[in-house]
């Protein structure tokens, strides 16, 4: 029992150094909040709101870090690609100015040989055709333009026995195809021109006559030789011409003087006639 009028000495304060010890041992946290339980109260407050401080410095210090980082290594990384590229661009200028050659002025080139120095295409012929060879189709595209004409169905025999007697093609050159005596004639075209000029092209004959050419019709008859079919006056007709040929008739006026006499009066009407289809189916 203390003596009457002493009292206990007051409860000693304790410092944050005491509440960090106190907080190390649960423990001792009981026993010190039984003795002191204010002052434990205040300790552990202080102790929570620095922790708490400084978890949060260290959080918001550890995010601006990573920050500055990545800028760096996005900044050197944007340096040396553009490094990179630099060095590359002046690199194709060199080559470029080293491999340059001057642009040659082209010259004129002849348009067939111009189409000659082409090189080869698989699977393409490069033979030759012969313009000639297309003779029997050109014929034949020229009688369906000038509509339906009987002839139409023979041109391939029109050449057929155009090249049994004129060999060269034309009825007055020479077998190389030269030498000719004033324009070329080509027989399948005096052949069809004189059947256009003479008949329309087979249009406008006598009955069954299959005579397409006025061959042996005196001028003012209505009717003259008949053949038994349009090839046997095919063949009549070319030998005619052929024969004119060996006689020395190697132009219109002077076959048309003997096949047609009166056109002669008439301005040479008919080499005329002739000539101007002929003039069409080149």
């Amino acid at each position: 029992m203390p003596e009457r009028g002493l009292e206990p000495p007051p409860p000693k304060r304790q410092s944050p150094q005491d509440c960090a010890s106190a907080n190390s041992a649960i423990p001792a946290f009981i026993k010190l909040y039984q003795k002191q339980p204010h002052s434990t109260i205040i300790c552990f407050y202080t102790t929570y709101f620095l922790t708490f401080n400084f978890h949060y410095a260290y959080n918001k210090l550890m995010k601006n870090l990573l920050v500055v980082i990545s800028w760096v290594n996005l900044s050197l990384a944007t340096i040396l690609f553009s490094i990179v590229v630099i060095n590359q661009v002046n690199t194709s200028d060199k080559f470029d100015n080293k491999t340059t050659t001057p642009i040659k002025k082209v010259e004129k080139v002849d348009q067939l040989q111009m189409y000659a120095a082409l090189p080869p295409v698989l699977g393409v012929s490069d033979q030759k055709i012969d313009k000639e060879d297309a003779r029997p189709v050109l014929a034949a595209n020229y009688l369906k333009s000038r509509g339906d004409s009987p002839l139409s169905p023979y041109t391939d025999f029109i050449v057929r026995t155009c090249d049994k007697y004129f060999p060269q093609k034309y009825i007055n050159c020479d077998q190389n195809q030269q030498n000719c005596q004033g324009d070329p004639i080509s027989c399948v075209g005096i052949i069809i021109a004189i059947a256009e000029c003479e008949s329309n092209l087979c249009t406008k004959i006598p009955a069954g006559s299959n005579n397409c050419w006025g061959y042996g019709i005196p001028t003012g008859a209505i009717k003259g030789t008949e053949f038994s079919s349009l090839q046997t006056a095919i063949i009549k007709e070319v030998e005619l011409i052929k024969n004119y040929t060996e006689k020395g008739l190697l132009n219109l006026e002077t076959i048309g003087a003997v096949y047609a006499p009166p056109s002669v009066e008439k301005d040479h009407s008919w080499a005329k006639c002739v000539s101007h289809f002929l003039d069409k189916l080149k």
